[in-house]
């Protein structure tokens, strides 16, 4: 049996760009209309993170909820860009209560990855410049390399 890998949604294959803010949900109210999540164009990367992800895994996409005209928006976005994963959503902006150590979780926010860790899961950031700036950017063929020797190194440790 494939491991299983959580694939965040904004920010690591749907590109909220310049429309990204980082405010709270009542100081931003767009997020909770299902129109904003399904306008918004796929990452450059996605279709090969995503095929990837499904290469190596059992992938689920793991979001945090935004209002329930978020989660109506959200799934529409999946069904448009990506119908077989549609079914695999997770709404939850507690990821880290899915975390164990064979089950990896690729997230943009770095507070989600560090909990993700500290509860016992693999965590892999991807690079956000427009909602993190500070942090480290490398290129997105690295993690297409860090999900295939994760996949090989869980696969022999369950063996």
């Amino acid at each position: 049996m494939r491991p299983i890998l959580f694939l965040d949604m904004d920010g690591v294959i749907a590109d909220l760009g310049g429309r990204q803010k980082m405010l709270p949900i009542e100081e931003c109210p767009e997020y909770n209309e299902p129109e904003f999540w399904l306008t918004l164009p796929k990452l450059s990367w996605a279709d090969d993170l995503v095929k990837a992800c499904i290469n190596y895994f059992q992938v689920y996409i793991l979001t945090s909820p935004c209002g329930s005209g978020s989660i109506i928006g959200k799934e529409a976005w999946m069904v448009k860009w990506y119908p077989d994963l549609a079914s695999r959503m997770i709404y939850t902006a507690h990821k880290h209560l899915l975390a164990a150590p064979t089950r990896i979780l690729v997230d943009d926010d770095p507070k989600n990855c560090a909990r993700f860790r500290q509860f016992g899961g693999i965590a892999i950031e991807v690079p956000n410049p427009i909602r993190f700036p500070d942090r480290p950017q490398f290129p997105q063929t690295d993690i297409l390399g860090m999900l295939s020797t994760l996949a090989k190194v869980l696969s022999h440790s369950e063996s």
